[in-house]
């Protein structure tokens, strides 16, 4: 980025533009250990008794954040089919 574009920049756009050079960083970071996992993966698999997954050798942290995303799912109740059905007049 030239000094000019830098200059004509608003405090929100400079913001936007760091956040996603943060990302596109973060990103590369992390494409460098998982293709590091992946080739230990292929590396042990030939040696394994079970069958290998690449997430057996490690699972990173922005991994089991993600993991604990996902398995945060609330079971409906009986309570809950019950609110519903009166909700919705069923």
């Amino acid at each position: 980025m030239s000094r000019t574009d830098f200059l004509q920049l608003t405090p929100d756009e400079f913001g936007e533009i760091v956040k996603q050079w943060n990302r596109y960083k973060t990103d590369l970071y992390r494409t460098g250990w998982e293709q590091t996992r992946f080739m230990a993966h292929c590396m042990l698999t030939p040696y394994s008794k079970k069958k290998l997954n690449p997430k057996d050798i490690i699972l990173f942290e922005w991994e089991k954040k993600e993991e604990k995303e996902h398995t945060q799912v609330k079971i409906a109740t009986r309570e809950d089919f019950e609110r519903v059905k009166k909700e919705y007049g069923g």
